[in-house]
């Protein structure tokens, strides 16, 4: 069922008579409590003030509910665009623009996911504000050393224009998020099957397009699947992601176990940080469900772990040490947790691993802890 918030009720009619099908108007937004199971998609005209517009679309993706939002507003800007896509709108459209509704509307509904099934595994997605920093290593390494323990273990690359995954670890896929079929609806286990690229038995990647393009044609419906399926297929999935908050990355937020936020020991790489845990504690995510991870930790530079902790105000969960040994690793297109698990590097992530990714009991059915 569709539901329609304006409060005129005349442009309520008007909009209801473009979506079409079941639909309810309202002239005010509901609590997100009070949305029936039915509701999968709600309009909201531009007679409610964009701001509680967007803090309705903010609760309702943290409280987890499937159903989409269409925005109607009258000026609908770039920068409106990306403040309404960051807040979990899906769609936003121009005051009047009647086919342009019916056309979001049938996006929208088309893309929205089947109803997940139980999740098992854990999904930890690396992020940071700044590039540089040493994401895509970081996730590599963590994904070796995860494995290492026993676990099955999906990398993720989720950094859709310029993934690293994939020349990092020398591989020459035939396959990457670009294969999927758009006109599929739902995404089951042999679906995910042909999307993954094997790196040792037990350890698959899925890795980003590597044609230009070819990130925009990746729908948001796709990654959302994919994290609520693979975590039914895999004991530990890992997300590398780009330094920017796009849908797709609060998509991985929203489904993620944990946040591992990576910044190294430079003032604008910290300032990153900063706003970073600023935006993230405005989208409600909870503080205990994230870490810090300092990479390249040299006392030489000026700043050391009690500099950083002053800086962001939180703690440090593992401080990994600076090595030539690193890039050396990556060019050889081995991680160094793999080559060599006593180096330093290795060893931390190791601490990271045993402290903060602990194996859980995949009988076990929860969701998602980032949600309130």
């Amino acid at each position: 069922m569709t539901l329609v918030c304006e409060p005129d009720s005349d442009a309520a009619h008007r909009l209801a008579t473009v979506v079409g099908g079941e639909v309810r108007t309202v002239d005010f937004l509901p609590n997100v409590a009070d949305l029936l199971g039915d509701v999968t998609l709600i309009v909201i005209g531009s007679g409610i003030p964009l701001g509680k517009a967007l803090q309705f679309s903010i609760r309702l993706r943290l409280a987890g509910i499937a159903g989409g939002v269409v925005l109607l507003h009258d000026s609908p800007d770039a920068e409106l665009r990306a403040l309404a896509a960051a807040a979990g709108v899906r769609e936003v459209v121009a005051t009047g623009d009647r086919a342009g509704l019916a056309a979001a509307c049938r996006q929208v509904q088309d893309a929205l996911p089947i109803s997940p099934e139980p999740r098992g595994g854990q999904v930890l997605t690396v992020f940071a504000g700044k590039g540089g920093c040493g994401k895509t290593t970081l996730a590599t390494n963590l994904a070796v050393t995860v494995h290492a323990t026993g676990r099955r273990v999906c990398l993720l690359d989720l950094d859709l224009e310029l993934g690293d995954v994939a020349s990092t670890l020398q591989l020459v896929p035939k396959r990457n998020l670009a294969s999927a079929d758009p006109r599929a609806r739902g995404l089951d286990a042999a679906g995910v099957a042909d999307l993954v690229t094997p790196l040792q038995h037990g350890l698959d990647c899925i890795l980003a397009p590597d044609a230009p393009g070819a990130a925009e044609r990746i729908p948001l419906a796709l990654i959302e699947e994919l994290l609520t399926v693979l975590p039914t297929i895999y004991d530990c999935i890992i997300v590398d992601t780009p330094a920017r908050f796009s849908t797709h990355v609060l998509a991985a937020l929203d489904l993620s176990h944990h946040h591992i936020l990576l910044t190294t020991p430079e003032r604008p790489v910290l300032k990153a940080l900063r706003l970073t845990l600023d935006s993230l504690n405005l989208l409600s995510y909870q503080q205990r469900t994230r870490s810090i991870v300092l990479n390249r930790s040299d006392p030489q530079v000026g700043l050391d772990g009690a500099d950083v902790e002053r800086a962001i105000n939180t703690p440090i969960s593992v401080q990994v040490p600076s090595s030539r040994d690193v890039p050396a690793s990556i060019n050889r297109g081995v991680p160094l947790a793999a080559s060599d698990p006593d180096h330093p590097v290795s060893q931390a992530v190791q601490r990271f691993v045993e402290e903060r990714v602990p194996a859980v009991d995949r009988t076990a059915q929860y969701g998602a802890t980032t949600r309130p």
